[in-house]
């Protein structure tokens, strides 16, 4: 079987494919597409379908993933390799910045399929930060 095929895209044009598949998700993400957003189209039967976005924010040295969607009803195998782009994208601005890339994982929705990957491709390091809720 063939890999899917993606393109990725500025989020702005897809914003309202974003938001409706964060609302679907429980994810709240902000009114307009930030300055850095890319969006992950797949290539099925010659269109190309929303797949995930990603929206990020510059602070000082890093470059943190503010909140990360996939719609939920392409299959686990798209969103995982849809995933996979979004972070790879993510890391190439990053690099191309100047700036260290960040994600944080809500552990109350799960995030152990993000976590992961993240962690394959180097995109995060173990450490002492803990994120705290108020």
């Amino acid at each position: 079987m063939q890999p899917p095929l993606f393109d990725v895209v500025h989020g702005a044009q897809f914003w309202k494919a974003a938001r409706f598949a964060a609302l679907e998700s429980g994810v709240l993400i902000c009114e307009e597409p930030p300055k850095v957003s890319i969006a992950v189209l797949w290539w099925r039967n010659g269109y190309r379908e929303y797949t995930g976005s990603v929206g990020a924010i510059e602070h000082g040295p890093l470059l943190m993933f503010e909140w990360f969607v996939l719609n939920r009803h392409h299959p686990a195998s798209v969103r995982h390799a849809a995933a996979v782009r979004m972070m790879l994208a993510g890391m190439d601005y990053a690099a191309a910045v100047g700036k260290r890339t960040v994600i944080v994982v809500d552990k109350r929705r799960g995030g152990g399929g993000i976590k992961s990957i993240a962690k394959r491709l180097g995109f995060v390091s173990e450490s002492n930060l803990e994120v705290l809720e108020g």
